[in-house]
């Protein structure tokens, strides 16, 4: 396996290697729940000097929260605001944090709380807008229901103690110009303010109110566009089901342009031939054929190959040159094979290199000062070995030294 097969299979396996870390390490994975049951690690209880309710965090992936979101009957007294909101991550272990009101919207029965600071107690889970929302599948309403507490030894209030209760969306409403949910799961006191989710843990409705006339009950969740007229991303950082992934698009054109530049260059690798191994010197034998009569330049070895060179033009015009392996084309008498007197125009010290390789004549500038040139004129660059096939012609500098390749019969 020649170098530029190996160096080809190194970048490939770089490529792999970088694509994949880059991938595993530098994509911006979300990190939300993706299903109803871890959303509950996004489900706090809220507690006022009025009584409790449920409520859940927002904000971007990964990144502490500092939003919950509620109902407005929950932190407020009539009309009044709550003068002492704790959210409440655990009770047991005494973890809370005490909020403000950050935006609400009375009519909507809609709040947003601000954290005195960032936390990790909870994740943000993710919102999923009404024409994102597959209201024929199964949904899940969170929170901390009264009811679910009666009975027992000991709560907690962590998201052990989260309550799940699942069923069917019925129908999209809209009640007192609210865009709602009709569902036909219970909501009782204490699960006001909590989400609810799809399968996939995204959070459709804020589980809100109940209507009743005395017989039958209706029970209903704010659709989550209204929360979204409430809020301003910039501020919030809230994160939405379906949305596309803008760093993660930018991520993936950065690696795919470098891999396709890895492609590209192992591409050139493979296409370039291998370089014959320059030899300086030709032995010669009694039965030699002289390059040139004239007394210019030293013996070659006669090749076991029928190819020939044939001078067309200047110094060695009208003599052939059996192809042999290698022969050096130059002004250097001491190294050259086909030797030009040092007053030859255009013509370096150490021109060009002819060599015959497995049937095939190639031809390699040495970094001549005015160049090699094949056929129409075309400069062949240096140190990369080129094929000339018999009717090639080739001159040094100009076309005053000029060869053409033959096949001797």
């Amino acid at each position: 396996m020649n170098n530029r097969k190996k160096a080809a299979i190194i970048l490939l396996v770089v490529l792999v290697i970088y694509t994949g870390a880059m991938i595993i390490f530098a994509y911006p994975w979300e990190k939300f729940p993706d299903n109803f049951t871890e959303a509950k690690d996004g489900v706090v209880m809220i507690s006022t000097e009025k009584g409790s309710g449920s409520g859940f965090a927002i904000g971007k992936s990964g990144e502490p929260v500092e939003y919950i979101v509620t109902n407005c009957h929950v932190v407020f007294n009539d009309s009044n605001k709550a003068q002492n909101i704790s959210v409440i991550f655990s009770a047991a272990a005494n973890r809370y944090m005490s909020a403000q009101i950050y935006a609400y919207d009375i009519e909507k029965d809609l709040a947003v709380l601000k954290l005195p600071e960032p936390t990790t107690e909870r994740s943000a889970l993710k919102l999923c807008r009404a024409k994102d929302a597959d209201i024929s599948k199964v949904h899940y309403a969170l929170g901390y229901p009264y009811t679910s507490d009666m009975g027992l030894d000991y709560v907690k209030y962590d998201t052990s103690d989260i309550t799940t209760t699942s069923g069917i969306i019925s129908r999209s409403s809209t009640v007192k110009e609210v865009d709602t949910y009709l569902i036909d799961i219970d909501i009782t006191h204490g699960n006001s303010g909590g989400p609810l989710v799809n399968e996939n843990g995204e959070v459709v409705g804020i589980n809100t109110f109940s209507l009743s006339d005395g017989q039958e009950q209706a029970n209903y969740a704010v659709c989550i566009d209204e929360l979204l007229k409430l809020i301003d991303y910039d501020d919030v950082g809230y994160t939405l089901a379906g949305n596309i992934n803008v760093k993660g698009i930018i991520v993936i054109i950065l690696i795919l342009g470098i891999d396709i530049s890895l492609i590209i260059t192992m591409l050139c690798l493979l296409a370039k031939r291998r370089p014959s191994t320059v030899k300086n010197t030709v032995k010669s034998s009694n039965s030699d054929m002289t390059a040139s009569e004239g007394g210019y330049g030293k013996t070659v070895a006669v090749s076991d190959s029928k190819s020939i060179i044939a001078g067309i033009e200047g110094v060695y015009k009208g003599k052939e040159l059996p192809v042999k392996n290698n022969m050096l084309f130059g002004r250097d008498s001491n190294k050259c094979d086909v030797v030009f007197p040092i007053d030859t125009e255009g013509v370096s010290g150490h021109h060009c290199l002819i060599s015959y390789n497995k049937g095939k004549v190639m031809i390699r500038d040495m970094n001549s000062t005015y160049g090699t040139f094949i056929n129409n004129g075309l400069r062949i660059d240096s140190e990369i070995d080129v094929e000339i096939c018999p009717g090639d012609v080739f001159y040094l500098g100009s076309e005053k030294e000029k060869f053409i390749v033959k096949i001797k019969i």
